[in-house]
This record gives C-alpha cells, structure tokens and sequence, in this order.
C-alpha cells in the first residue's frame, strides 16, 4: 500500500490463526525487514534545442537531489516521454549515479537521438525505478517549451550486400558454397540503420532456423557507422542440398524492411558449371569466369584449333562458388596471340575427382 511521505512511524498488528483453534497460537518474537526508498526531486529540465531536424541529437538534463533518507540512490532512474508518461511515449531512461550523497545536487543528461520522433513534442521527466514504475515519492518535470523535428526526406530503403568470407563477390543466387561458411553482411543508408529490426533468417535443407539478430551468439565484428552496420554470420555446418539466407532491416527514420535473400548449395561432389569468358569476342585480354562447388586446384588451358597449346594458368587456390580469373591475352612466350577462334578448356581437381569443362573464345581486333 502507498503510504504518506510525512508519516515518519509505523505500527504493524499481526494475528496468526489455526484451524480448529479457540484461539491464536502463540508467538515468542517475530521481525519486519525495511529497506527504505531514496527521496529523489528533480528540477531544471533542460532541453539543447527546440527545433531540429530528425535524427539529430537533443542533450536532455535535469538536476536531481537526494533528499534521503540513505545516502545512495539506490534503483533511481529518470525516464524523459514525449508527451505525459500515461499517455506520451518514451524518449529513454538514464540511471541517477548510485553514490549520489544526500543535500548534493547532480545533473543527469540524456542524449535524443530523435530518429522516429518527427513533429512537436513537449519533453516531460519523472523518477523511476529500475522496472519503469514511478518513484514511490513522485517527482515530474515538464519542459518549458516544445520540441520542433522536422521529418527526414530520406524515403529510400537500406541497401543490404551478403559476401561470403570464403568466396568472391557478393554471393548470388545459385552459388555454390562450402558446409562450413561465414558471410559478411554489409547494410548500408544515408540514415543509418536501426540495429533493433535486424532480422536474420535461415532455411536448411533441414527446415527453418528460428530468427536472430545482431546480438546473437552467431554474429561477430558488429561494425556501426554514421550510414551502415556491418558484420559477420557464421551459422553451423550445412549439410547437402539448397540453403537460403534473408536480412531485413530498417533505417533509423523508419524506412522499411529492406529484405535481401540468397539462396545457395552446398555438395559433397566436385562440380563445375557455368564456364565462360567476358568479354568474347576479346581484344587484348578476357576474364574466365566459373563456379565451383567445393574449393580445388583449376588449370586453364588456351589452344589454337589445330590442338597446339598457346598458355597455361593455374589456379592453386579456386574456391567454391563463383571464380573470375584474368588472363591478359599473351601466349606463354608473351607475345600478342593473332585474331581468330581459340578452344579452352578449365579443368578443377582436390585431389579425389577431377572435371574438366571446354569452351570457345574469339580473339578480334
């Protein structure tokens, strides 16, 4: 029950019944634990700026003192609303310092980031504990002007880029992938991005994940920047067959969700698909490009149609997915090769299996 502040002594009755007892059983001695509640009052609510545009910050300050009747401020918190805390939504809260002695005035400030918060408000504050409810000794501020914030003209969604840490490129649609992967998610917005709707949701060939955010055990090397949140997704191992990733987000003024979903597959086989080279017809030099289901050593080889052997790459360290490798149109002599239509062949090997893949390309000047 709520009590009066100045009531300064309590006297407690309590009556122990049993049943089938004419009357209460005795008591040799019983106690009341009392933990009393820090008298917190504020005063001065100050706000840095009353017209602004959304997304700028908005220093909040007010003067608390502690009024006692212990000399810490145990659980005290200051909420700021916009608008009357019945009826207003919440700004944010701030904790008052624990070793805030009695009789000592301190300031609390609160930085508004007023992302979302677009229009005019008037900024009230109050005493809080620690669960959002309002300080037993109730203690209300009310700023002495409004709060002008203009509305963002960012309309656009975020822009949202999944790489695997193991593969060139942004990863699309089709890749192939190891079982074993870690994707970079880049999520960029001239507003910034809220990191609260960052969604992450993945569907095995098993069935679907449950969601996760940034602050799962699954995400490392968050990177937040003025205009994009960056990091690191490693799920666990996939086993065969076709795999699916989405992120959502927002951006900070509520633009949103953005969504970008990659479906891709992983195999226990060697396989070797989409063999080509850009550009064809070439001039001076071409890249090779091609996916590959599981990291190999890739030979190519480039021959004139009579069968002889004009250059020889090799490529260590393919990887899976998609590869694109450079081949600045000089034969193995280094000499400029003559117009005409060349046969190549790009072959992939790990050591277990082997596959080879042939291909025409065009050299015209």
């Amino acid at each position: 029950a709520e009590l009066d502040p100045a009531i300064d002594r309590i006297r407690l009755r309590l009556r122990l019944t049993g049943p089938e007892l004419e009357r209460s059983p005795g008591m040799q001695s019983w106690r009341v634990n009392y933990q009393p509640v820090t008298d917190m009052s504020i005063a001065n609510l100050e706000v840095s700026a009353t017209e602004v545009m959304e997304l700028d910050r908005v220093i909040l300050s007010v003067n608390v003192l502690n009024r006692g009747p212990i000399d810490e401020a145990l659980g005290a918190v200051i909420a700021f609303y916009a608008g009357p805390p019945e009826e207003g939504r919440i700004i944010g809260r701030q904790a008052v310092p624990e070793n805030t002695p009695i009789g000592q005035p301190r300031q609390v400030q609160f930085a508004w980031i007023t992302a979302q918060f677009a229009g005019t408000h008037v900024v009230h504050a109050r005493v809080e504990d620690l669960f959002g409810n309002e300080a037993f000794h109730r203690a209300r501020l009310v700023a002495g002007a409004p709060i002008e914030i203009r509305a963002s003209s960012d309309a656009s969604l975020p822009a949202i880029e999944i790489r695997a840490l193991d593969a060139t490129g942004e990863v699309r649609t089709g890749d192939y992938l190891p079982s074993q992967t870690a994707f970079l998610i880049t999520i960029s917005d001239s507003s910034g991005i809220d990191g609260s709707t960052i969604e992450i949701n993945l569907t095995t060939a098993d069935g679907i994940l449950p969601t996760v955010g940034v602050g799962s055990n699954l995400v490392s090397q968050l990177s937040i920047l003025p205009t994009s949140t960056s990091f690191q997704y490693a799920p666990p191992s996939f086993e065969d067959g076709t795999h699916s990733l989405e992120v959502r987000a927002n951006d900070r003024v509520g633009n949103g969700p953005a969504t970008k979903q990659i479906s891709f597959e992983v195999t226990s086989d060697l396989r070797l698909e989409r063999v080509l080279n850009y550009p064809n017809p070439m001039a001076t030099s071409t890249d090779f490009t091609f996916l590959m289901s599981r990291p190999s050593e890739v030979t190519i080889k480039i021959f004139t149609l009579s069968g002889r052997l004009v250059r020889l790459i090799d490529v260590p360290s393919g990887r899976a997915g998609y590869n694109q490798i450079h081949w600045d149109g000089l034969d193995s002599q280094g000499r400029t090769i003559a117009n005409g239509t060349y046969i190549y062949t790009v072959s992939a090997g790990d050591g277990m299996n082997s596959v080879r893949e042939k291909e025409t390309l065009i050299v015209y000047r």
